[in-house]
């Protein structure tokens, strides 16, 4: 995500060609959470198609920084899930997006 334009060409050809139902990203990309004004050409672009997005759990570096006793996956997917769909919801506010988010809470091997 941190290259707007080709994240916007990848999700056109994933969208048009493909014909897939939606997208993934990344909760968070470069210390950056989606809805960051650094991914607005990318936000407007799943705008216009009101693409469903799938917002897939990362560690963020603040997360890292916590020093935490147990793998971040455990305790940290979670609360960045969180803020990633808090994040996108906020710049789907704030700019009338269409688009939708889902976020994985699902943390099954399977």
């Amino acid at each position: 995500m941190p290259f707007a334009e080709q994240a916007c060409r990848e999700a056109e050809y994933a969208l048009d060609t493909l014909k897939a139902d939606g997208i993934v990203l990344p909760g968070s990309t470069e210390g950056k959470f989606v809805g960051d004004p650094q991914f607005n050409e990318l936000m407007e672009e799943l705008n216009r198609r009101m693409s469903v997005v799938f917002l897939h759990p990362n560690l963020h570096p603040t997360s890292t920084a916590l020093g935490l006793q147990a793998p971040g996956f455990l305790v940290e997917f979670i609360c960045d899930s969180a803020r990633a769909a808090n994040k996108f919801r906020s710049c789907a506010s704030r700019n009338t997006h269409r688009a939708k988010a889902l976020r994985d809470l699902n943390f099954s091997s399977g």
